[in-house]
């Protein structure tokens, strides 16, 4: 009962592996550009209310980055209680609770931030990506297809929706 979790965990690691490899010149990685470009979502934002969740979103990032996935939650968990419909917030929770392994939450949180991005394909692409990743790692193959087609519907140059339907298409 135990090793379970722990080769899912070893497989979402490997996926996350291969996906971070090195791109060739002028083939930009989505999830690179997304998370590049939240600095500039920061900067353009003019509501005060959504700025506010936003600062409260990159102190999570924050707490992330030094593996503190815990604190993260909270951080994100106060972005949404401050902005419900703030996409960054739940994206950006999903993937505290996938470095938690909390796998089911995390699908939970990046359909919700799939909802809430309207106009920014790039991440509602890559949030699709990442739940089809995670869906892969449990076996939910037709359902981990169906996200990665529905990136590619909305943003049809991830590379990295691609890779998944090859990879579920070789079993």
């Amino acid at each position: 009962m135990f090793i379970r979790p722990l080769k899912y965990a070893f497989i979402l690691s490997l996926i996350l592996i291969v996906a971070c490899k090195p791109k060739a010149p002028g083939t930009a990685d989505p999830l690179v550009t997304t998370v590049n470009s939240f600095d500039k979502v920061i900067h353009e934002e003019k509501d005060t209310k959504r700025l506010a969740s936003l600062r409260i979103v990159e102190a999570g990032r924050k707490e992330l980055q030094n593996l503190r996935f815990e604190r993260a939650a909270q951080e994100f968990t106060k972005a949404i209680e401050l902005d419900s419909q703030n996409p960054y917030a739940y994206y950006f929770f999903a993937e505290a609770r996938t470095k938690s392994q909390r796998f089911l939450e995390a699908i939970d949180l990046y359909d919700q931030s799939v909802g809430y991005f309207t106009t920014e394909s790039t991440w509602k692409s890559q949030a699709l990506t990442l739940k089809g990743e995670i869906q892969e790692s449990l076996k939910n193959y037709a359902q981990a297809k169906q996200s990665f087609d529905q990136a590619l519907k909305v943003y049809s140059k991830n590379n990295r929706a691609k890779q998944g339907i090859a990879r579920l298409s070789k079993d």
